[in-house]
């Protein structure tokens, strides 16, 4: 009888930290709203089976967990999800367990490269004023400068301002 066996007792582990990037129009990807699409790659030191990507975001476990996985070859990996309504604001974080083909489970991940916060809660203006200037700055004729000025409660990334269908330089 002949034959062989197989002896495996080493650990998986990652050989690339995890990044983690969301696929919102934002330079760097690192916001995300709802339909957002939250994206973690990463890669093992050897074939593994799929791994669980567990993702919570503001601390709370996502609302929508169809995580979807994808393997390259054997050990390069990404899981993504999209991001919810009813998900929590806040950083998004995720725990990546995983085992090899001979199911010795590699230590847990929880941390790596890149980061995305994800925030639902539109923003709002605060303080908003009108003055024209007019000698009396309440009142405006053709020719006179208005100023709108503002506060937001959070950092805009694009603001238009239009006045009478005209948008405003």
């Amino acid at each position: 009888c002949s034959g062989s066996v197989l002896f495996d007792g080493g650990l998986p582990t990652l050989t690339i930290d995890p990044n983690i990037t969301s696929n919102n129009p934002t330079t760097p990807n690192t916001l995300a709203k709802p339909g957002d699409e939250i994206t973690l790659t990463f890669t093992t030191s050897e074939v593994i089976k799929e791994p669980v990507v567990t993702f919570s975001s503001g601390g709370v476990a996502i609302a929508d967990t169809s995580i979807t996985y994808a393997n390259s070859s054997g050990t390069n990996w990404t899981a993504k999800y999209t991001a919810d309504p009813a998900d929590t604001n806040g950083i998004v974080t995720y725990v990546i367990t995983f085992m090899d083909l001979m199911e010795n489970s590699g230590i847990a991940v929880t941390n790596g490269t890149g980061s995305v916060t994800f925030d639902k809660t539109p923003p709002t203006l605060q303080s908003v004023s009108m003055i024209s200037n007019n000698t009396n700055n309440t009142l405006a004729k053709q020719g006179d400068e208005i100023t709108l000025s503002f506060t937001a409660d959070e950092p805009l990334s694009e603001t238009i301002v239009t006045f009478n269908g005209s948008i405003a330089n």
